[in-house]
């Protein structure tokens, strides 16, 4: 052994093994373990007090070595490259570490907080080496002496002594992460960096803060993004939930799995299980199209209060990191979040920013909805959905998503319907676009009336209409010159399993009938009971069949029994079918709440359309038959022309046809009357109170939220005003319309002999059997033309029998 005596102690020999062994580094003098390093005595044969001195930089050492694996091992375990890492490996001990490793995660983790974390430990390593250089400068001068060597023993220790904390720490994490891989990841890291704060002093708060620091920057990278933009990044789904494939057509607006089931099975039991988890979700709020934000994913310490606020002023897309007091409340709000000024977490400070930037959000959002006009737009298209203004709601719908292409903004989609409803309504009332007329002025005047005349060319402007549709580029959509009104995209489809005939307004195909479903052809079949049959056979189908969505015609499926309405308009389809016009209103609605909102207006454009059906039937009787002025010139006052006079007591062909006069007009006003008061029924009974509520409440939170003083900010309630559309429009189509009950049923056969009547009726004009000649009274009817008396005779009945029904079974359940 060296005499400590000696000029020369310690040896400069030795001093290259020391040195690599206090920054972490193997060297032949020291045994490296993952347990510790030990100093081989037999190479380095120090005295006991210079070895005792030594042994701290020794555990410095330990450290360094062990927080290099680890980060390796996170980097590895990021990229997927563990095996590969651990096959290049020559030490054993790290070898022995990267198999455990291996064992413990199974695949790959990717995570931009985990590598943050693994860059942030590879920092520190290099910061430490080269401060451990500094202290061991003074040795490998030209006169190194024992008391230098205790100095820089010492003084290295006590500068380094953070390097155990964080191993402990980094140890620690790894142990549980082990467990579960999940805690290495986004939210769950970041809780459990911040946790490890303020457990020991202030000192150890200062030791670690440079490894926690990084992880805390990335999260309030991304938080502050997501406020700022209003659009999620993350990419490897550590915070916000992943985001839904907008290209995916099955799950396109869809939260959650839930939903899913929401859709498909809605009895009773589901439908009240399914919207009671809807109403409390395991996610904050939906954020965007398609994506959502849980829960367990957001950093403790910002609290759910916080959490939704965050997410409100992200959904209002109205902060501007480039503007003013917002500017800076940003910076703050990433600066508390990343520990970038202190060493814990600001729970005051974090609180006021996310207080005052949704303050900001709220009245800004609310003085540009009112600016723009976006709540009167929305009030109209609420009035244009519910209050039979259908074909204005075509219209709309098709001209926004015509403009409303690729990455939305509240910004273009105020400017999309300003652009749709302008054309809209220049469209189907004639008015040419001028920008210098006040929109809100002229939207009363035009709809502020219940029925807008849509039936005169007057107006109607036919020839703007037929361009606007020739641009969608339709490409199934059947267009003739009588079904030029936009209602015309929507068609009644009686569809059987192998059908043997198809209805459409003005139209109607016979198909070939097998000996199988001969029963069903209306041509083999005798009147009443064929009524009886196709009665009977709806009594055993409930109304909406939830599977069965919108469908092409080449779509649709062969089903015993449904009634559905097919929409051959493509555009229209997409978007209010197939509930891909959340971007559109997503503003106002949530993306089930949209799904539910184009359920209730499939059927109130059914009404539309029925109404429209039986008004043409009406006005081709009026216009095929005989005046009643011709009959009374003719004949004068005595009924003498509604019998044959010699060889048949029984009425004459125009005898016939007078009471088909009668009959038909008097069968579709009744018809139109109640479809008139099922509508009025469901405006006035069970949306139009939770419509003006909403409004109402809308236009409250509009005025509180240009005030300062809000106890709790104003968009709060906007998202409360939302949700209670939401419920009306749930709990609505869950009485009226979902339900497998008797007025369901009976509705759809109401339909169902709507389109009959009006196929009746034109093919009766179609094979002649009404005809305009007054001479025809002296002939006796044809067999066509009693039988289509008979089955219209029959047809009243049973209608008549299903309207009494189905009133008296609402007021039964009360709907």
């Amino acid at each position: 052994m060296t005499d400590p005596s000696d000029g020369r102690y310690p040896d400069p020999a030795w001093l290259p093994g020391l040195f690599s062994a206090a920054c972490g580094i193997p060297c032949p003098s020291v045994q490296c373990a993952l347990e510790g390093f030990t100093l081989d005595t037999n190479q380095v044969p120090l005295d006991p007090a210079d070895l005792n001195a030594f042994e701290g930089l020794l555990d410095i050492g330990h450290g360094l070595f062990m927080l290099e694996a680890y980060g390796l091992l996170f980097a590895a375990v990021v990229n997927g490259s563990l095996k590969e890492l651990m096959d290049a490996t020559i030490d054993p001990e790290l070898r022995r570490l990267f198999r455990k490793g291996q064992a413990g995660f199974k695949s790959r983790v990717p995570s931009r907080t985990l590598y943050a974390f693994s860059r942030g430990i590879s920092a520190i390593l290099t910061e430490a080496r080269l401060k451990l250089a500094d202290y061991f400068e003074p040795l490998f001068g030209p006169n190194p002496s024992r008391s230098l060597f205790l100095e820089v023993c010492i003084l290295a220790r006590h500068g380094m002594r953070h390097i155990l904390s964080m191993h402990q720490l980094v140890q620690s994490l790894y142990q549980q992460a082990m467990k579960k891989e999940v805690l290495i990841k986004g939210a769950h890291l970041y809780n459990f960096l911040l946790n490890s704060l303020s457990t020991v002093s202030e000192e150890y708060d200062l030791s670690i803060l440079p490894l926690i620091r990084p992880v805390a920057t990335e999260v309030a990278t991304m938080i502050t993004s997501f406020v700022c933009n209003g659009f999620v990044s993350d990419p490897h789904d550590e915070f916000f939930a992943k985001p839904i494939s907008q290209a995916d057509a099955l799950v396109q607006g869809v939260l959650d799995n839930t939903l899913n089931e929401f859709q498909h099975t809605f009895d009773r039991e589901a439908f009240t299980t399914v919207y009671e988890k809807i109403s409390a979700p395991t996610y904050i709020s939906a954020i965007a199209p398609g994506c959502r934000l849980h829960r367990d994913r957001f950093p403790t310490y910002l609290t759910e209060h916080n959490a939704k606020n965050l997410v409100l002023i992200a959904r209002c897309g109205r902060i501007s990191g480039q503007v003013g007091e917002a500017s800076n409340l940003l910076q703050e709000l990433h600066d508390t979040i990343a520990l970038t000024t202190t060493t814990k977490f600001s729970q005051v400070s974090f609180d006021r920013c996310v207080f005052r930037l949704t303050c900001m959000a709220s009245r800004s959002l609310w003085l540009y909805l009112l600016q723009e006009g976006i709540l009167d737009h929305l009030r109209i298209l609420l009035d244009v959905a519910f209050l039979q203004q259908a074909s204005l709601a075509s219209c709309l719908f098709m001209n926004a998503q015509t403009a409303l292409q690729g990455q939305v903004t509240p910004r273009l989609m105020s400017r999309a319907f300003n652009t749709a409803l302008e054309r809209a309504l220049g469209v189907c009332y004639g008015h040419q676009i001028a920008k210098h007329l006040e929109f809100a002025s002229f939207c009363e005047k035009r709809v502020g009336s219940r029925h807008v005349p849509l039936r005169h060319k007057q107006s109607v402007d036919l020839d703007a209409l037929r361009e606007t549709l020739e641009s969608f580029q339709f490409h199934d959509l059947f267009i003739t010159h009588q079904q030029l009104q936009p209602i015309s995209g929507f068609q009644f489809h009686y569809c059987e399993d192998n059908p043997a005939y198809e209805v459409r307004p003005n139209t109607i195909s016979i198909k070939p009938s097998t000996a199988e479903h001969l029963t069903y052809d209306p041509r083999h079949l005798g009147v009443e009971a064929q009524y009886e049959a196709l009665y009977n056979r709806s009594i055993q189908r409930s109304f909406y069949e939830p599977e069965r969505t919108v469908y092409t015609t080449e779509q649709a499926p062969r089903t015993l029994g449904v009634v559905y309405v097919p929409v051959a308009n493509s555009i229209l389809r997409n978007i209010v079918f197939q509930y891909q016009c959340s971007t559109t209103i997503e503003v106002f609605l949530a993306p089930h709440c949209l799904q539910q909102l184009s359920t209730i207006m499939r059927f109130l454009l059914a009404f539309k359309h029925a109404e429209y059906v039986l008004n043409e039937t009406y006005h081709t009787f009026m216009t095929v038959l005989p005046s009643r002025r011709i009959c009374t010139e003719a004949y004068g006052n005595k009924k003498d022309y509604l019998v044959l006079l010699v060889d048949r007591r029984g009425p004459s062909a125009l005898g016939r046809q007078l009471q088909l006069a009668k009959a038909v007009p008097s069968l579709c006003r009744s018809l139109g009357d109640f479809l008139e008061r099922l509508a009025l029924h469901i405006e006035l009974c069970s949306i139009r109170p939770h419509l003006t509520e909403f409004y109402s409440r809308l236009m409250e939170i509009s005025r509180a939220s240009v005030q300062e003083q809000v106890e709790y900010s104003a968009i709060q309630g906007y998202v409360e005003a939302s949700n209670l559309f939401n419920s009306l429009i749930a709990h609505t189509i869950n009485n009226l319309f979902l339900q497998n009950c008797d007025a369901c049923v009976l509705l759809r056969f109401i339909f169902e002999m709507i389109c009959e009547l009006h196929r009746l009726v034109d093919g009766g004009i179609r094979d002649g059997t009404l005809n305009t000649r007054v001479c025809a009274h002296i002939y006796a009817p044809s067999r066509e033309m009693d039988e289509l008396y008979q089955r219209v005779v029959a047809l009243g009945k049973v209608t008549h029998r299903a309207c009494s029904e189905f009133i008296r079974v609402t007021r039964m359940e009360g709907i």
